[in-house]
């Protein structure tokens, strides 16, 4: 352990130790929704020195959905449509949830972890990446999964 920081064991059993931990936190919340030709996109814009992931939610009638995400530089942009010739609703809207490795800004009131630079890495209004699940086999591709998954999840 270093000469400061803290130990935080989290729910799932994973520690959290820092200054040799910096969580991905909450950086952008974006919410499009579908034109009536059942299509949505969305630029994100992010510091380009911020390591990133996006993870995107379609909620609404249309059950048929193709998502895509991808970075260039300093933004972001996300993009989801139904099929071609897909007869059910087209309507939907497209949720962004960006997580990014970025200084925390400091609260008014609560607890905060610096890192070894002097970074604020974790406040008490952090919201930190947590409960992530695998589906499929890694490294086995994700062509062909079929899984059905009760509860809301953010694909990535």
């Amino acid at each position: 352990m270093a000469d400061y920081g803290a130990y935080i064991l989290m729910d799932n059993g994973n520690p959290f130790v820092t200054p040799y931990s910096t969580p991905f936190c909450l950086y952008n919340r974006s919410e499009v929704a579908s034109n009536t030709n059942g299509s949505a996109a969305i630029d994100i814009p992010v510091d380009p020195s911020y390591p990133a992931i996006a993870f995107c939610r379609v909620s609404g009638p249309s059950q048929a959905v193709y998502l895509g995400v991808r970075r260039n530089g300093s933004v972001i942009s996300a993009s989801a449509s139904t099929p071609a010739g897909y007869t059910g609703s087209k309507t939907f809207t497209l949720t962004v949830y960006v997580f990014a490795v970025f200084p925390q800004p400091l609260p008014k009131w609560g607890i905060a972890f610096w890192d070894a630079s002097g970074r604020v890495v974790l406040t008490n209004e952090s919201r930190v990446l947590t409960d992530l699940v695998t589906v499929g086999t890694p490294g086995a591709g994700g062509i062909n999964l079929d899984v059905t998954l009760s509860g809301s999840y953010g694909l990535c």
